[in-house]
C-alpha cells in the first residue's frame, strides 16, 4: 500500500488509512463525523482490529494517511 496525503474531498467511507505516525491500518467507518449542530468535515471515525479485538476512535483528517490498495 502506497501511502498518499488526504485531500479532504477525496476521503469516503470504506477508505483504508493509517495515522501519519504509523499503527495499524484502518478503515473510515464514518466521514464526515457526524456532530449535533451538523457534520464535522475535519474529523473521520475509523475502525481497526488488534488480534480479535474491534478498534473505534475518532481522528483529525490531518492526522491520516490514506493508503492505496491494488483491488484484485
Amino acid at each position: 500500500a502506497v501511502p498518499r496525503h488526504i485531500n479532504v474531498m477525496d476521503l469516503k467511507v470504506g477508505d483504508v488509512v493509517r495515522l501519519k505516525s504509523g499503527g495499524p491500518e484502518m478503515t473510515v467507518q464514518s466521514y464526515p463525523y457526524p456532530m449535533l449542530d451538523g457534520k464535522d468535515d475535519s474529523k473521520a471515525e475509523c475502525v481497526w482490529f488488534e488480534e480479535v479485538k474491534l478498534h473505534k476512535s475518532v481522528f483529525k483528517v490531518d492526522e491520516l494517511l490514506k493508503l492505496d490498495h491494488d483491488v484484485r
